[in-house]
């Protein structure tokens, strides 16, 4: 359903996606980097073999070569291991927050990536109710409803999402210089956190992956909807790749009533040597713009949170990526307020522009648990997926040509 929903957006990004051309070359001409994405493969199969269903329905929906999909699920890990070297993309991603519980609490998100993914995102929301075929890995199948910022052909889960049991959380990256072999690409360890439980010690093993690990690494932003706003904990969570261990290696902070945080894509409990070097200064020079804005006033408000996540200050390194001439960009960004339950959605800068659309962090059952599924192996209805229809409805047009419906 995503792939056929989706397929035009998707076929025109895979088209135009530059850093898969250096993968398919690699894949096709290098003995090493066919054995690296098969490790990669048959890895994930043992722990997330639904998730290797859910992407190659989308491959065969849109009409997209699988190989060219997992690909990009594995990003940088094949350039880094077959050539020693990598695109120094300098990406970013920026998210603020702020735990005040009478003034507010929130999870703003800056969502950067490389031009090519200006127009090639979606929001998914689904109920998934998994069949037998899809089960036996060590990551067990269960029933699923989220809604997640999706980019065009990946998994959902690498970006921002929340999910029915109220678990909330965004995505930066982390450009480490060491990438692993024959582990798990980190997208489909977040894959798994949209099926995960408001829990943080359930979260905490789901990214360990005892037995594997994440192949790259990446920085998670967690709040839960149903604590109580008196109690509530945010978390960042930063997880690497292990060099002597078959898990990831963590680390837990949490963020607790009346403070506030700001994450880059900084190894913040480490140093600068794990990452690339543009990277480590992009995120020194944004924390710096931050703490400029802590000086002057404190944070206390929305309106706060769009000031800081908007700020075009700092020249090269800005927090809010929009001058004209970058390969990289701010996509979209988006602010999770716990206390309203809405996440509420920009293309644009928001200093000088309306959200996109805002929609309310609860849940439809897709998916009768009464409905006639026929026999075990028969095909039936996966998902639903929303969020085009409601962004029309909001009266922009220019949606309807990137997603290809009229």
């Amino acid at each position: 359903m995503v792939g056929q929903t989706f397929g035009k957006v998707i076929r025109d990004f895979v088209d135009t996606y530059e850093p898969l051309k250096e993968y398919l070359e690699i894949y096709e001409t290098s003995v090493d980097g066919r054995r690296v994405y098969n490790e990669c493969l048959e890895n994930t199969d043992k722990y997330f073999p639904q998730y290797l269903v859910e992407l190659k329905g989308i491959a065969i929906g849109a009409d997209v070569p699988f190989h060219k999909l997992f690909l990009i699920h594995l990003d940088d890990i094949l350039v880094s291991n077959i050539r020693d070297t990598s695109a120094d993309m300098s990406a970013g991603r920026s998210t603020l927050m702020m735990n005040i519980p009478c003034k507010g609490q929130f999870i703003g998100h800056n969502e950067d990536a490389l031009n090519t993914a200006i127009n090639h995102f979606y929001i998914v929301s689904a109920h998934i109710k998994p069949r037998s075929e899809e089960g036996g890995g060590i990551f067990p199948t269960r029933e699923e409803k989220w809604e997640a910022m999706t980019y065009a052909g990946s998994l959902p889960g690498y970006a921002s999402g929340h999910n029915h049991h109220g678990l909330v959380f965004s995505v930066n990256t982390v450009f480490a210089k060491k990438i692993s072999t024959n582990k798990i690409p980190g997208v489909f360890l977040t894959r798994a956190l949209l099926a995960s439980k408001a829990n943080i010690n359930e979260i905490q093993e789901i990214l360990t992956n005892h037995g594997a690990g994440t192949a790259d690494a990446f920085h998670l932003n967690v709040g839960f909807l149903d604590e109580s706003r008196c109690n509530r904990v945010f978390y960042s969570i930063k997880v690497t790749p292990s060099e002597t261990d078959q898990i990831s290696e963590m680390n837990v902070t949490s963020v607790h009533t009346e403070s506030t945080s700001f994450y880059t894509n900084n190894l913040q409990f480490s140093d600068g040597e794990k990452l690339k070097e543009s990277d480590w200064k992009s995120s020194v020079d944004r924390e710096k713009v931050f703490e400029e804005f802590l000086l002057q006033d404190p944070i206390s408000s929305l309106a706060d949170v769009l000031r800081i996540l908007g700020s075009t200050r700092g020249g090269e390194w800005q927090i809010f990526r929009d001058r004209a001439n970058d390969f990289v960009n701010t996509i979209n960004l988006g602010v999770f307020d716990f206390i309203e339950r809405t996440w509420t959605i920009w293309t644009n800068n928001p200093l000088n522009n309306p959200p996109i659309i805002k929609l309310p962090l609860k849940f439809t059952t897709f998916i009768s648990s009464t409905s006639d599924q026929g026999t075990e192996n028969k095909p039936y209805l996966r998902g639903i997926i929303s969020g085009v229809s409601d962004i029309y409805k909001n009266g922009l047009e220019k949606f309807k040509n990137m997603f290809g419906i009229h």
